[in-house]
């Protein structure tokens, strides 16, 4: 997906702590938000339920927009957020999806999950350098991405010297 979401192949892809993300999460929201956490579920043949993407007008006339809104995305949450298409299986994606019923912005802080940055094949050299630097200042890893005859490999970004 360097491509489509790499800045054609010179961005970067952060890499973070799946536990260290869920841990985040569960101590800065309320645990009276539901939340899901989870790798998507990727098929092809098994459609989505008719549930999943159509309205009930009679149900949203009676319960209200937010009512309604809550029941319908936290009632199934696996579908809508859980599933993609089996194209898109080489993404392994996991996602955390929380219901935050407000008109206020969720802000939370992930800071402690970063653990590396994969930087894109097209990023020139003395770029790497500086942002390997930038890496070991803070702490976490730093690689690239080569790509060889179709497939990509990853490489650490130079070890910091020690002084």
């Amino acid at each position: 997906m360097w491509c489509q979401y790499g800045n054609n192949h010179s961005g970067a892809c952060l890499v973070f702590s799946r536990k260290e993300i869920e841990n985040c999460v569960k101590y800065q929201v309320d645990s009276n938000y539901k939340s899901r956490f989870g790798y998507v579920y990727y098929t092809q043949k098994e459609k989505m339920p008719y549930q999943t993407y159509t309205l009930n007008g009679n149900r949203l006339v009676k319960e209200g927009l937010e009512q309604y809104s809550r029941s319908f995305v936290t009632g199934d949450l696996e579908n809508i957020f859980f599933r993609k298409h089996l194209d898109y299986r080489d993404e392994v994606e996991y996602r955390v999806v929380i219901h935050y019923p407000s008109d206020k912005t969720l802000f939370i802080k992930v800071s402690s999950a970063l653990q590396g940055v994969i930087w894109g094949d097209r990023t020139a050299d003395e770029e790497l350098k500086k942002r390997n630097d930038m890496c070991n200042q803070a702490k976490i890893g730093c690689a690239h991405i080569h790509w060889d005859c179709g497939k990509p490999h990853l490489l650490l970004c130079w070890k910091q010297e020690q002084t």
